[in-house]
């Protein structure tokens, strides 16, 4: 019923009420608690915008407020409008109005220039706002390439008539004919996204990832840079890029906050106290992100490997990883090795922790592609007890149950 009546985007007071009841029924019977998307990234299979993307602040609350007095509910906003000083003071009246705790997924690059998230969060915090800001390991990004489902010639026409159904096989072949290149490249793209729109600016934010993936690249290292150093062409490199090595290689796209091409704001953001670690996409998006592998890159490149900038200590990461995040939500159950909690262990060989490349792999049905990437390093896995990874091979045993929302109030100063 709610998806209905968002689809429409008119709503009486009862619909709304209604709508409040659903979601507090829900919460009651276990869920976590809400969440919405205020972002035009989220479409579904029919290219219509998801339900929330253009909901009023008097909805939202209306919504917030049918959680009010249930424990450890939350309310979790994704936004396109983070960086606008509206939505943020929005944001804060809701929270008070509703006394949940919000986390907050900022999706454009105003939100994260000039540290905004940092000092958003740092605001909530000396104003006594239970208003959490998530943050990944590094800037959320597409991956392109011919085995996903984007690359920055979807959207040309020729691509569009000629191509698109083409097999893998077929199309590098195709790709390789001087002739198909010359057409492409003599296109402009159909796509109407403003990015889209001035693509060999683009390709300043377009990084190759071989086979030892750098996800803190400079600006020689995008396809741009390249094209610069080799003085040709932009979009001919890009092109070349995309067929070269089978028509396998993929490119990282940060979405936002890599304006400065490194992630030392990105340090100061992971390292604020009300901030989350967040945003490891792996059922999402499945055919153009590849971060569920995020806790991994972190751990690696923030605790071990970083060469640009300071690293985070380790046993920050640890916690931010398990008992910061579980807290948040409610799960006191978890996150510590500790007498009475459930035995959710990794046994890690922090030496050998590594990411592979992402690939491609089409095991979804009907021949369905999805992007993956594989860790190394993960010497046992254990779940409430029982080991259910065994150097990344699954043991077949399944203890995992449904996680239900805890009504149990936050102790103070749990250690």
């Amino acid at each position: 019923l709610i998806q209905q009546l968002e689809s429409f985007n008119q709503y009486t007071k009862d619909e709304v009420n209604q709508m409040a009841d659903l979601g507090r029924e829900g919460v009651e019977a276990g869920a976590l608690g809400f969440s919405s998307s205020k972002t035009l990234l989220h479409k579904d299979i029919n290219g219509e915008y998801m339900p929330g993307t253009f909901s009023g602040n008097e909805e939202m609350l209306a919504l917030g407020l049918g959680m009010k007095g249930l424990n450890n509910s939350v309310f979790e906003l994704v936004s396109d409008h983070l960086g606008e000083d509206e939505e943020w003071e929005w944001v804060k009246d809701f929270q008070k109005q509703t006394g949940l705790t919000v986390t907050l997924i900022a999706t454009t690059a105003p939100a994260y220039r000039n540290n905004k998230m940092y000092n958003l969060a740092e605001q909530a915090r000396l104003e006594g706002h239970e208003i959490r800001p998530q943050a990944a390991g590094r800037p959320t990004g597409v991956l392109h390439g011919l085995q996903s489902s984007f690359h920055a010639f979807v959207g040309h026409p020729t691509w569009k008539r000629e191509l698109a159904s083409l097999s893998h096989e077929e199309l590098v072949n195709k790709l390789l004919d001087p002739e198909i290149k010359k057409k492409i490249l003599s296109e402009e793209t159909t796509i109407k996204n403003e990015l889209m729109q001035d693509l060999p600016s683009l390709m300043g934010q377009v990084f190759p990832l071989g086979e030892n993936p750098n996800y803190e690249p400079e600006f020689k290292d995008s396809v741009a840079g390249i094209a610069q150093e080799q003085n040709t062409d932009v979009m001919e490199v890009m092109y070349d890029l995309l067929v070269q090595g089978e028509g396998k290689e993929l490119f990282y796209q940060p979405l936002g906050g890599y304006h400065t091409y490194d992630l030392e704001p990105h340090k100061k953001l992971l390292e604020h106290p009300n901030v989350l670690f967040g945003l490891s996409d792996g059922g999402a998006h499945c055919g153009v992100i590849a971060d569920a592998g995020m806790p991994t890159f972190i751990m690696t490149h923030w605790g071990r490997d970083r060469t640009r900038g300071d690293k985070l200590p380790l046993e920050f990461i640890v916690k931010s990883l398990t008992s910061s995040t579980a807290e948040a939500f409610g799960m006191f159950d978890r996150g510590y090795l500790k007498e009475g909690m459930i035995a959710d262990v990794n046994i890690i060989d922090f030496d050998s922790l590594r990411l592979h490349r992402p690939e491609a792999i089409f095991d979804l049905p009907a021949g369905g592609r999805r992007l993956v990437q594989r860790p190394e390093g993960y010497e046992i896995t254990i779940k409430a007890g029982e080991i259910i990874f065994d150097n990344g091979t699954h043991t077949g045993a399944l203890p995992g149950k449904l996680v239900r929302r805890s009504n149990e109030k936050k102790e103070a100063n749990l250690q």
